[in-house]
């Protein structure tokens, strides 16, 4: 027996020193490969960043074109049917209301006639945005890599201008106070969001110039490759890497270790120093023979010991107590000293236990998340009600369900921009959230109240209405402001002008809806303000020039003059 243990050791050492060796050099090359696996996935990291950053940009080009582009045919709206507005002083007022980088006035060849800046006076637009088709056109600069966007305008064309001094509004991003970048300031805000360790830097140079263009923050500043130099003999270095595979180049007069990744306009690199994989794969190294001594020590005892009169009695109380573990029958929160191997298993079942509560709370927080996130979509921020994107979904649902019956109803607060204009926004906002409590104070639940903007409201209420019943609502509703906002001084004493109109099978779809209960508002403005006017006739023309389409026409009557 004596002479098998002797055997058995020895066996054992010359296994032992085999595994070392083996050890030591598998231990080489999983850190070389770790070490480059671990900059690649930085370096995919900082790729997915900037895809991300470059998604961003888009949006936020296509958001400024449509904000920019409701803008400019606001502007020309009310030019149209406010003259005095195309003056200096009511170019400047519109400017600031919509804080716009400029406003400015053009004919009928695209030259700038009349503007808010100095330095667009007597310019030309595109000659495609004014080709006479009736559309807005979105005009924005593509500059260098390295340049912000020298302009962003967007140019509407005026309607009913025949024999008019401009024909084309064109509205001014301001530039400076826009989150437009250029490519390069958009690559340097990645890299600085980048977390990198101390002695791990990510860098990226263009293809086009061979330029670095930014380092990450945490690192130093200053790059410099050993006998390669910025430009053309960079491109060809970066180009020459294998992609993915880590390299040792001496970088700022250090070894590195350095992985390279492509991109169709730059080049990533990321590099960290060898002396710090050196020392891991020390330390790694010398915790494996200590691990193997003590290993060592213990296997050889253990079998001089234990291994005639314990071993295979241990090993089915190992396999009866795994089953305990698993059909319940075991508690995990004792120490079983007779089966230590139990403790592991019990350690590894509570921290899967774990990790999938922590999942599922995760879950919860998202769904939450998701829900709030849909409610802000639908809901306007000042007031509460529902703002045009939640009203006119409920809206069109409605009629959409074969129910033709309710009434539509639009509300402006009239001389509400003397409130503004005279107080300042904030107390515009108060009044705003004063009259959206008469709305809801006035009408039922179940009517779809809404704020589509600036200070128009409208009210869906849905059901069989009559005439009588809706005046009822109109009165009690124009009480209730009057007591809220008639004892008010007067630069914020406000009044309310409303036009409605009856849904039945001749007008069930939402756009005529609103159409015509425009019109009524409309003609409600124009009896006078602070009163109601009901669309009974269904008129839908905006029309600035009667055409004499109706014979019994109210807002025709207005159009020539007749108030009755």
């Amino acid at each position: 027996m004596r002479k098998l243990y002797q055997r058995l050791v020895l066996l054992y050492l010359i296994s032992a020193l085999l595994f070392v060796l083996l050890f030591a050099v598998s231990l080489y090359l999983r850190g070389r490969k770790e070490n480059g696996y671990y900059l690649y996935q930085l370096l995919g990291a900082v790729d997915s960043n900037l895809e991300e950053a470059a998604g961003e940009y888009e949006e936020e080009v296509r958001h400024l074109s449509g904000e920019y582009t409701t803008y400019a045919r606001e502007v020309a709206y009310i030019l149209a049917r406010e003259e005095r507005m195309a003056q200096a002083d009511g170019l400047e007022t519109l400017r600031e209301l919509m804080d716009v980088g400029a406003i400015s006035l053009l004919d009928e060849k695209g030259e700038v006639v009349a503007t808010t800046e100095e330095s667009l006076q007597g310019s030309r637009v595109d000659p495609e945005c004014m080709d006479g088709e009736g559309k807005t056109c979105v005009q924005v600069d593509e500059p260098d890599f390295w340049d912000r966007p020298a302009y962003f305008y967007v140019v509407a064309p005026m309607e009913n201008v025949e024999g008019g001094s401009f024909a084309g509004v064109r509205i001014d991003v301001d530039i400076e106070s826009s989150r437009l970048t250029s490519g390069a300031e958009r690559v340097r805000d990645t890299l600085k969001r980048a977390t990198t360790e101390y002695d791990t830097s990510i860098l990226a140079a263009g293809k086009a110039r061979g330029l670095i263009i930014g380092i990450t923050e945490n690192n130093r500043q200053e790059i410099e490759f050993e006998q390669v130099q910025e430009g053309n003999e960079m491109v060809e270095f970066m180009d020459a890497l294998p992609e993915g595979e880590p390299v040792v180049l001496k970088i700022n007069g250090e070894w590195q270790s350095v992985v390279v990744r492509e991109r169709h306009d730059m080049y990533l690199a990321a590099f960290t120093a060898m002396d710090q994989v050196a020392a891991d794969m020390r330390t790694t190294l010398v915790a494996g023979l200590c691990a193997v001594a003590v290993i060592s020590g213990l296997t050889i005892f253990m079998v001089r010991v234990f291994v005639r009169k314990y071993l295979f009695d241990h090993f089915r109380q190992i396999q009866t107590g795994i089953y305990d573990v698993l059909e319940g029958k075991r508690n995990l929160a004792e120490e079983d000293s007779e089966i230590p191997e139990l403790k592991p298993l019990a350690e590894m079942i509570f921290r899967l236990e774990r990790e999938y509560m922590e999942k599922a709370e995760g879950l919860t927080r998202m769904e939450g998340e998701l829900s709030a996130a849909k409610n802000e979509a639908d809901y306007d921020r000042l007031t509460g009600l529902y703002n045009r994107n939640g009203f006119e979904q409920r809206a069109e649902n409605y009629l959409q369900s074969g129910r033709a019956e309710g009434a539509l109803l639009l509300f402006d607060l009239d001389d509400f921009k003397k409130v503004n204009d005279r107080e300042g926004h904030p107390a515009g906002d108060q009044v705003l959230i004063t009259f959206a409590r008469c709305l809801t104070d006035t009408f039922r639940k179940e009517d779809v109240i809404a704020r589509l903007g600036g200070d128009e409201f409208v009210v869906l209420l849905p059901g069989r209405i009559s005439k009588d019943i809706l005046e009822e609502k109109f009165r009690a509703l124009f009480d209730r402001v009057h007591e809220t906002f008639g004892d008010r001084e007067e630069a914020r004493r406000v009044s309310v002008s409303a036009g409605a109109v009856l849904a039945d099978d001749t007008v069930r779809e939402y756009e005529d809806l609103y159409a015509c209960a425009d019109t009524a508002l409309y003609i409600a403005k124009d009896l006078g303000k602070a009163r109601y006017y009901i669309n009974d006739k269904k008129i839908r023309c905006m029309r600035r020039e009667c055409i004499g389409c109706r014979e019994d026409c109210p807002r025709s009557r207005i159009l020539k003059g007749e108030r009755k």
